[in-house]
């Protein structure tokens, strides 16, 4: 990553994300996943506390040369997530 990191909320994706361009790039991915270029990470999630949840998931796009992940803590104050994207081959954040 040649910069500092982007720190954005869900409102700002919103935003800034075209709603066709994601699901063209979905419906890319899902193909990409049947031809075994692609692969999600099991989500694993942790209790904790007065109902409380820990959360962790990601996926690889091999074809894509991308690899991210996303983990949120879900407490009753509500839950902020954190998404990170890297090279595949560099592991450099993008």
């Amino acid at each position: 990553m040649s910069g500092p990191a982007l720190w954005i909320r869900e409102a700002e994706v919103c935003e800034l994300l075209d709603l066709r361009d994601a699901i063209d790039a979905l419906e890319t991915t899902l193909i990409e996943q049947a031809k075994g270029q692609a692969k999600n990470m099991e989500k694993t999630l942790a209790t904790y506390g007065e109902g409380a949840t820990l959360h962790a998931l990601g996926a690889v796009a091999e074809a894509r040369g991308l690899v991210c992940t996303k983990t949120w803590a879900h407490t009753p104050g509500g839950a902020n997530p954190l998404l990170l994207l890297w090279d595949a081959a560099s592991g450099e954040l993008q």
